[in-house]
């Protein structure tokens, strides 16, 4: 702006933004006719981003910080592996199951249910306690799941409408 407030047009102008996953186009250039730059945003990571600007080398005080929200869940991962265990005794740490999105965020909206089942070991083994549980803040909590049978090469799946299944490391039962 000049002294009386106008906007002024020509003016090189530089934007930079904080963080990963983020692409901004342009990245420089010169204000419009109406004194106006104008860049887009792309973002993969969700969270703040800062922006900041320089107009004709000078540094701006003043900065902005867009929000980006993760995207719609489409996958599940196992944040919290199951470990060996002896048979019948609870699972610990609890196994966690987590909602993301296609770029890896936690996806926090996701309001179904997750269902873990029991993969390998032998044919006689099951998998008791609680195998389905609410998702809360994109991620589920299977507190209290137990394996009948001594065995190695266990695994869990985890699966969810609409979501690609996820298998956990294997673990073994003593």
């Amino acid at each position: 702006m000049d002294a009386g407030g106008n906007l002024i047009s020509g003016v090189p102008v530089a934007i930079s933004v904080g963080g990963s996953g983020n692409v901004l186009t342009p990245q420089s250039g010169n204000t419009s006719a109406s004194g106006v730059f104008t860049a887009t945003l792309s973002a993969t990571a969700a969270g703040a981003h800062a922006l900041s600007a320089t107009a004709a080398g000078v540094r701006l005080t003043q900065t902005a910080t867009v929000t980006v929200n993760a995207a719609a869940a489409s996958k599940l991962i196992f944040t919290t592996q199951p470990s060996d265990v002896d048979e019948l005794e609870a699972i610990s740490p609890p196994v966690e199951v987590t909602t993301q999105d296609a770029f890896g965020n936690t996806a926090t909206d996701y309001h179904g249910a997750i269902a873990t089942t029991l993969k390998g070991g032998p044919k006689e083994a099951i998998l008791f306690g609680t195998l389905s549980v609410s998702v809360s803040a994109g991620v589920a909590t299977f507190n209290n799941l137990h394996v009948y049978r001594e065995g190695n090469g266990y695994s869990l799946t985890a699966s969810a409408s609409g979501l690609t299944t996820a298998n956990s490391d294997k673990f073994k039962v003593r």
